[in-house]
């Protein structure tokens, strides 16, 4: 399966309160990381470590495999 043709969006937010968000344009996907800090975390102590940001060609072969994984858009 190949990745559905932009624009799309997709976000996840895991049980600890991590949220990753990946963003699809007519260039490129753009990946936001943004994770609990220890002002965040129920305990006041966990620390997901540094937000990140990175960018992928629509072509990189990791996208076809997530949509794999993830199944068709609703």
């Amino acid at each position: 399966m190949l990745a559905p043709a932009p624009p799309w969006r997709l976000d996840h937010a895991d049980g600890c309160g991590h949220h990753d968000r990946l963003e699809a344009d007519a260039e490129a996907v753009a990946l936001r990381y943004a994770p609990v800090t220890p002002a965040t975390s129920a305990t006041g102590r966990y620390d997901g470590g540094p937000p990140r940001t990175a960018t992928v060609a629509l072509d990189d072969p990791r996208l076809a495999a997530l949509a794999t994984s993830v199944g068709p858009p609703r």
